[in-house]
Order: C-alpha cells, then sequence, then structure tokens
C-alpha cells in the first residue's frame, strides 16, 4: 500500500498554478525601461499580480526584477482598476520560486554560506 501526503503553500486559483501572497513593494519596467513603483500582490511560476498607479495597457510587456532569476519579461493579461495581473514569458523553475521575492538580507546570507562550504571543501583538498 503507498500513502502519500500532500501539502500545498500558498494557495491555488482558477489558473491552477499555486500563488504565493507577497505583498512587497517592487518596481516594474516597459521595455523603454521606464520604472514604476508597485506593491506585487502574489506570484506564481507563470505570473504575477501587482498594484500600480499608472496606466499600463493590456498586451504591454514589463519586466520585474527577481531574487536569483535577474530580470524576467512578462505580459499584462489582464487589468482591474488598478491591479494588473502578468503571465511570465517563460515560467520560473522550481530553484527561481524559492528564491524570488526573498529580503535581500536572506539571499547575501544564503551566498555567504554557499562561499563558505566551497571554501571549506577547497581547504580539505
Amino acid at each position: 500500500m503507498l500513502v502519500a501526503r500532500l501539502e500545498l503553500v500558498g494557495h491555488g486559483d482558477r489558473r491552477s498554478d499555486v500563488r504565493h501572497p507577497v505583498n512587497a513593494a517592487s518596481t516594474v519596467r516597459r521595455l523603454d525601461g521606464e520604472p514604476f513603483d508597485v506593491i506585487v500582490i502574489d506570484f506564481s511560476r507563470t505570473g504575477f499580480s501587482f498594484v500600480g498607479d499608472f496606466d499600463v495597457p493590456l498586451g504591454t510587456i514589463v519586466s520585474i526584477g527577481l531574487a536569483g532569476s535577474g530580470l524576467r519579461e512578462a505580459e499584462v493579461i489582464w487589468i482591474d482598476e488598478s491591479c494588473h495581473g502578468c503571465r511570465f514569458r517563460e515560467p520560473l523553475a522550481t530553484e527561481q520560486m524559492a528564491k524570488a521575492f526573498r529580503g535581500q538580507k536572506h539571499v547575501m546570507a544564503e551566498l555567504e554560506a554557499a562561499l563558505l562550504r566551497r571554501a571549506r571543501a577547497e581547504q580539505e583538498r
């Protein structure tokens, strides 16, 4: 007999990808480079939603910086007043999901730990 346990982190929705709440300040840029300060509401491996007080039409390509993933391009696919839904041009990999929208302090701590492990491994050789 096979016994399994399934856990969901975040919450699912009609788009079938698990959405992770963020509610954090970020910057979205149009392809011309113009920056807009936004609040990212949530994200999944296929997209994110944000609130921003500016006019960006459906179909606009924007980019957002993600910790551990660099800039990612996405298309605005829905708008509801000041809330915008975006679909990443390429879905995030599992590793990128784990790093996205984490604080700089956390990312730097991981980098420092990795460098320390590498130094120790070189010393043991």
